[in-house]
């Protein structure tokens, strides 16, 4: 059911500070719904999309990293989730199979999570064309990001199909 207080089309004003919103882009969600394979079957079950919502609430308001004080204002201050804390919070069991699931989503190609991985730290965000926190549109940068990503994986799949 449709809950009015948190869920609304349209103008935000008057119905909640902007720091509390997070803006859903209908088509893509859509279309993560819809997304069929060659042979006509679903690509992606309630099941598997279930993380991309279960993490919303979770969403810094200026990076979308999955985090777990998502109102802190410095990116520097983020405490984020790493792969077995999202696995816990998920109430799943694998983390390496969460990781895996996370990193096969994609909407039309694009990537829905990207893995930032330093000194045996992984912490994700999530594709700002699909949810992002906040009154403003996503920053530049960060959808550059995830085009640079998408771009370079198209390069080497066509790379490696030419090998082939």
């Amino acid at each position: 059911m449709w809950n009015v207080a948190y869920n609304f089309y349209g103008s935000s004003t008057g119905k909640a500070k902007p720091i509390q919103l997070v803006r859903t882009y209908i088509h893509q969600v859509r279309y993560l719904y819809e997304a069929r394979t060659k042979e006509g079957k679903r690509r992606y079950s309630p099941i598997a999309l279930y993380p991309i919502f279960a993490l919303v609430p979770y969403l810094h308001r200026s990076s979308n990293i999955i985090c777990k004080n998502p109102d802190v204002l410095h990116i520097e201050d983020i405490e984020y989730f790493n792969i077995t804390e999202i696995t816990a919070l998920l109430d799943l069991t694998h983390s390496k199979k969460t990781s895996s699931a996370l990193s096969s989503l994609s909407l039309n190609g694009q990537t829905v999570f990207v893995k930032v991985e330093s000194r045996n730290e992984v912490y994700l965000k999530l594709n700002p064309r699909i949810f992002w926190r906040g009154a403003d549109v996503p920053d530049y940068k960060m959808i550059a990001e995830f085009d640079m990503i998408d771009n370079n994986h198209k390069k080497r799949k066509l790379i490696m199909s030419s090998v082939n």
